[in-house]
């Protein structure tokens, strides 16, 4: 049994699906909000198994995103979708655990519900397919991102001498510069390569670093 939150600026909609639910075995409460902000007001108070977005709801795919960063443990599914494949990705890359077409009926929304309740996703085949390519083509990106990082040249200088071990005070004086802007510097570095730990710079470039030393040999060491 499920805690649900409907989400719609159409009241009819709100009241009838959420007399449906209430008579499904799905869920043991639901309930309803007409705005965005009263959505957040309440997902502050009150921890919910799955909302119901409808996607005619003012930008619903920001909204969505909001949703999924801020109350992770909270299924967010659309209804009221078209048929386009475009629309359909675009509202699974915000974030969505499940959606359902203008088509749908009920019995398909509480199947779909449960579903992601469930942590499952039910889709047409061709948009499973089409949500596989797309994480390839992401996690290429990622890959590509991560061997080519968009590091300043400042910033190159900053990672090969992470790699060779530096503190940020010996980077600062190898570079004739301030501690907190060598701190600041590798901030950068770490934030832009996605890395937690001064040690995962050179795990994730170390073919990046050796290939972007612009021709010059590692520094030496301050004494």
């Amino acid at each position: 049994m499920a805690r649900l939150l409907i989400v719609s600026g159409v009241r009819i909609y709100r009241e009838g699906l959420r007399e449906a639910l209430m008579q499904s075995e799905l869920a043991h409460a639901v309930d309803a909000a007409g705005s965005l902000a009263e959505t957040l007001d309440y997902l502050n108070r009150t921890d919910v198994d799955a909302l119901l977005l409808d996607t005619g709801t003012l930008d619903a795919l920001s909204f969505i995103k909001t949703v999924c960063e801020n109350f992770r443990d909270t299924k967010v599914v659309a209804f009221g979708l078209s048929d386009s494949r475009d629309e359909i990705m675009a509202y699974a890359e915000a974030g969505i655990s499940g959606f359902v077409s203008k088509e749908s009926s009920v019995d398909d929304l509480i199947r779909v519900l449960e579903g992601a309740v469930r942590g499952e996703l039910e889709c047409p085949a061709d948009i499973a397919g089409a949500l596989l390519r797309r994480v390839s083509e992401l996690a290429t990106q990622k890959r590509a991102k991560q061997t080519n990082p968009d590091l300043t040249p400042r910033e190159w200088e900053v990672a090969h001498l992470i790699g060779d071990g530096f503190t940020n005070k010996e980077i600062a004086s190898s570079l004739d510069i301030r501690v907190p802007t060598a701190k600041a510097h590798v901030h950068q570095v770490l934030a832009k390569l996605g890395a937690r730990r001064r040690w995962e710079v050179v795990s994730r470039l170390p073919d990046a670093i050796a290939q972007n030393r612009c021709g010059k040999d590692a520094s030496a060491r301050p004494s």
